[in-house]
């Protein structure tokens, strides 16, 4: 699978990893596994890690497709619609392929209010950003890596 994760919530965070060859299909399983979780709340913080992405599907309406039930689903999460951004995510996105990516979702999402989006060059920058201590960064990624 391509997409696993792991809620920390001693540190408020969601770390999403994908690896290998992404496709939409594959992605949006992943996703109903992640929406369906029950430690998933209203403002839990996501990392969404690329690091280990060889490749990704190339299928522009099938991305604006995924991404619209996405947001449908944190629209449903948000107890007050019209409140500021509620959901922060970092992408870790270290190589061009990666900064694809993330580019991809953020645009997707880009003037909605609903997401602060952030892009990270390297897991120091994405914890950084997160607000995290480096203790809760190296126990983070070496758990996972």
């Amino acid at each position: 699978m391509p997409l696993d994760y792991a809620f920390l919530p001693d540190l408020n965070l969601v770390h999403v990893r994908f690896a290998g060859h992404v496709t939409i299909a594959e992605t949006m399983e992943g996703f109903r596994r992640f929406a369906a979780d029950p430690a998933l709340r209203p403002g839990v913080r996501q990392l969404v890690d690329f690091r280990q992405v060889r490749s990704y599907e190339k299928d522009p309406p099938a991305f604006m497709q995924m991404q619209a039930r996405i947001l449908e689903h944190h629209a449903d999460l948000d107890p007050a619609p019209d409140a500021p951004a509620h959901m922060h995510i970092v992408f870790l996105a270290p190589a061009p392929i990666h900064q694809q990516m993330a580019a991809l979702a953020k645009r997707s999402w880009e003037g909605l209010g609903m997401m602060s989006i952030s892009v990270a060059g390297t897991p120091e920058e994405a914890l950084a950003i997160l607000d995290l201590p480096e203790r809760a960064a190296a126990s983070l990624f070496a758990a996972r890596d």
